[in-house]
């Protein structure tokens, strides 16, 4: 299952087992950023770490499922509008070959590290 759809069905299925939207949302973040050792550049909005958000229309800590349908998101700083969203989600529904795909994530973790 691809990231997106398998990330939203994992959050769905903690709410439903009773882990607050709060609890889950600090797993995605500042607690997932701690794991991996890079809390100092990841996992909360702070002055000198890495801009990535998901802005969305309502209040996630009141319904999670708003997250699923973001306004824009900001990746490595870079801003994504709902078109660029949707662009990019029908793209994925056409995968380019494997070396372009590693170009790209080479290219997205070559941007994170030296950022």
């Amino acid at each position: 299952m691809p990231a997106g759809p398998s990330t939203h069905l994992e959050i769905e299925l903690l709410e439903k087992a009773g882990v607050t939207p709060l609890a889950i949302i600090q797993a995605a973040t500042i607690n997932a950023a701690t794991a991996l050792n890079i809390e100092d550049q990841y996992g909360s909005i702070q002055v000198g770490k890495v801009a990535d958000l998901l802005i969305s229309k309502n209040n996630p800590l009141k319904d999670l499922s708003t997250l699923a349908q973001p306004i824009a998101v900001v990746k490595a700083g870079q801003w994504l509008s709902k078109e660029d969203l949707l662009s990019l989600k029908e793209s994925g529904k056409n995968p380019s070959n494997l070396y372009v795909s590693i170009g790209r994530f080479l290219e997205d973790w070559l941007t994170r590290k030296f950022h």
